[in-house]
C-alpha cells in the first residue's frame, strides 16, 4: 500500500497550487487507477516514470483509460459537465479553464491519441496547476 502511494500522489495531487486535492478525489482516482492498471496490464513501473511528453501507446491508453473510467471521455467525446462536476469546487475554474483551450483538441490516429492529446494541451494550458486525473 505505501507504494501505491508514492505512485499515486504524483499522479494525482495538484503541483505548485495552495489548493489540495479532497481525499475522496484521490480515493476515486485511486480505484480508477486500480482497474485501468488491471485493464490495460501496464506496470506501475511505467505510470511511476510518467511525462507528460510520453505518447508512447501505453501511457496513451493508460490516460485513455482514466478519461473514459471516470467519465471524463465517452464514444470518443469529451463529457464537458461530469468533467467540471468532478473537479472540487475550489478548482472547476481550472477545469473550465482548461476544457475551453482543450475541449477541441485533435483525435489523432490512435485510438487512445485523443485522451493524451487532450492531457498535453490541458498542461500547455496551464502547467503549474496540470496533474493527471
Amino acid at each position: 500500500m505505501i507504494m501505491k502511494n508514492i505512485i499515486l500522489l504524483p499522479l494525482f495531487s495538484v503541483l505548485a497550487t495552495s489548493v489540495q486535492t479532497p481525499e475522496e478525489m484521490l480515493v476515486k482516482m485511486s480505484k480508477v487507477h486500480d482497474a485501468c492498471v488491471q485493464r490495460l496490464g501496464i506496470s506501475e513501473d511505467v505510470i511511476a516514470k510518467y511525462r507528460i511528453t510520453d505518447s508512447s501507446p501505453p501511457v496513451m491508453c493508460y490516460v485513455d483509460c482514466l478519461m473514459t473510467t471516470s467519465g471524463w471521455m465517452k464514444d470518443g467525446k469529451i463529457q464537458r459537465e461530469s468533467t467540471i462536476e468532478s473537479f472540487d469546487p475550489a478548482r472547476r475554474n481550472y477545469a473550465v479553464k482548461v476544457l475551453d483551450s482543450c475541449e477541441n483538441v485533435e483525435v489523432g490516429t490512435h485510438p487512445c491519441e485523443h485522451s493524451y492529446n487532450f492531457h498535453l494541451c490541458a498542461y500547455r494550458t496551464d502547467p503549474e496547476n496540470y496533474y493527471l486525473a
